[in-house]
């Protein structure tokens, strides 16, 4: 998940600049010219590409004719064409992943794919290989999205079934505006910072890298636990909890949970917290969201992994005296879970806790903390002179009690 919301991706080195090409094949009908000196660690060679497809899809393969296609489209005036059809490769990749059918290792499909990049124009470009094996293993990620020949509202899935993003209701195409390689490798998450349920988080990246997305799309993850967990995101800003959205059927994600996990107690059947840029079982179902761009260190999106929200905490701004033919000058109510992690969708309800005479209240009193866990209030007036306290009371999916928060005292003047 990208800011970039940028991805705390361990063994991924990148570099913007251009890659070059060093191809030296004296097949295909390629245009001769003279490449700049090559990047250290990631450069265009078609011989290497045909070979690493060789490796990974076996001989013969459907890349090699869409690498010799890519060849004679490199260099050219423009290299949009190239780029295209280094996506049609990767989407072969991806297809073999996804059926089982790659002869090759994961570690072999890595190669084939930091061949297929080093050939392609990106912005921003990649100049160093990144790590792809864990993306292509049995519990990766590894999916083609946004082309006209892609599919547009298939689910990006793990290969186990056990993580997933979905599109808005209009499918990849609006969502990504170009086309996007997405891939995901299980992490332990010990990067999380709230109680941590389960061992495994995500880490969800694209190539692009840091690409914005348009709309808000989610990504779901398999767990058991109870309805107080949430998935967290981690990026190079921190650390924040993402806001729930119900869910009714989680077979439509694609996602094949077990009944049961681990400790669950009997009849506790499996839930999957999401993430939504949303647990599931029959019922209740909660979800997360991401959206508004991309995130993570270098990835394009972030860590995620799933967490058990124990405490809710609020704190106040400092409320400003005013008069009763004013309007209070606006603060906000911030809610953080037990770590400090911003929490999204608590509801938060303003309250007189400091005054017993014969006042009112007027305005917006109970506003929804927005995706950094902000309720804002700038609304609120009292028609009486004197002095005053409020309290700020939480009500929050998954807590039977609500936590209170008094705030300074300040004056209204008549």
């Amino acid at each position: 998940m990208n800011t970039t919301r940028v991805l705390r991706l361990a063994g991924v080195s990148v570099v913007l600049a251009a890659a070059a090409c060093s191809d030296t094949s004296d097949t295909g009908t390629g245009p001769n010219f003279a490449p700049a000196p090559p990047p250290v660690g990631l450069v265009c060679d078609f011989n290497a590409m045909k070979s690493s497809a060789g490796a990974y899809l076996g001989k013969p393969n459907a890349a090699d004719a869409l690498i010799t296609t890519m060849k004679k489209q490199y260099g050219l005036a423009s290299m949009a064409s190239a780029t295209d059809t280094g996506f049609d490769i990767l989407a072969l990749v991806a297809t073999a992943h996804r059926t089982g059918t790659a002869v090759g290792t994961a570690v072999a499909g890595s190669k084939l794919t930091n061949d297929v990049i080093g050939c392609m124009t990106l912005t921003p470009a990649v100049t160093a290989p990144i790590d792809f094996s864990g993306s292509l293993g049995p519990s990766g990620a590894y999916e083609v999205r946004g082309g006209s020949a892609d599919a547009n509202a298939a689910n990006v899935l793990t290969k186990d079934s056990k993580a997933v993003i979905a599109p808005p209701a209009g499918g990849f195409v609006g969502f990504v505006d170009t086309r996007v390689l997405f891939y995901s490798t299980p992490k332990t998450n010990t990067f999380l910072t709230e109680l941590k349920v389960g061992t495994t988080g995500h880490s969800w990246n694209t190539i692009p890298e840091r690409h914005d997305f348009n709309g808000t799309g989610t990504v779901a993850m398999c767990v058991a636990a109870t309805d107080r967990d949430r998935i967290q995101e981690v990026d190079a800003d921190g650390a924040k909890v993402l806001p729930l959205t119900p869910i009714t059927d989680f077979s439509t994600l694609g996602l094949v949970c077990p009944t049961t996990v681990g400790a669950a107690p009997t009849g506790l059947f499996d839930r999957l917290a999401h993430l939504v840029k949303s647990v599931v079982m029959p019922t209740p179902a909660y979800a997360a969201a991401f959206g508004g761009g991309t995130g993570g260190l270098l990835g394009g999106l972030s860590d995620f992994g799933v967490v058990d929200v124990a405490t809710v905490n609020l704190a106040i701004d400092s409320v400003m005296d005013s008069r009763t033919t004013e309007t209070i000058p606006s603060f906000r109510v911030v809610a953080t879970a037990g770590q400090g992690s911003l929490l999204p969708g608590v509801q938060v309800t303003i309250a007189v806790a400091g005054n017993q005479g014969s006042w009112t209240l007027g305005g917006t009193k109970t506003v929804t903390t927005d995706t950094l866990g902000v309720a804002v209030f700038d609304d609120l007036n009292l028609d009486k002179a004197g002095g005053y306290l409020f309290s700020a009371t939480s009500s929050y999916t998954g807590f039977q009690t609500a936590t209170v928060k008094l705030s300074n005292m300040f004056w209204i003047k008549q």
